[in-house]
């Protein structure tokens, strides 16, 4: 009788230890499709980014081309005089001023007007 016992207790226990097992299976899985989820989201939100950006371009062009431009188009008409065309040489091409976002605010005054 102490050997069924015995026995049982060893069932109860592999069980217990498979249910254990099971239940982290599924916590790693849900982990996984999770940080999968999250890697996807991030590579949509760089896309839909870069489709904003383009699309801003676009309607500044346009602008351009219709005599209806803003501040903001001028600007961008100026850097791609330049030959700036991607964000490294826009980056080069930026004067530094002492204070930044007043020239900012000059823009934002004149687009306002």
């Amino acid at each position: 009788q102490e050997q069924i016992f015995s026995e049982i207790e060893k069932v109860r226990n592999r069980r217990r230890d498979r249910e254990l097992h099971l239940e982290e299976m599924e916590r790693i899985r849900a982990e996984e499709s999770k940080m999968k989820e999250l890697e996807h989201y991030d590579e949509w939100a760089r896309k839909e980014e870069a489709f904003h950006l383009q699309q801003q371009r676009q309607r500044s062009a346009i602008r351009l081309v219709e005599g209806r431009e803003k501040a903001v188009d001028v600007l961008a008409q100026n850097i791609l005089l330049f030959g700036a065309r991607n964000e490294d040489e826009e980056n080069a091409a930026r004067v530094k001023y002492k204070e930044k976002y007043s020239a900012l605010e000059e823009l934002e005054t004149l687009e306002v007007n």
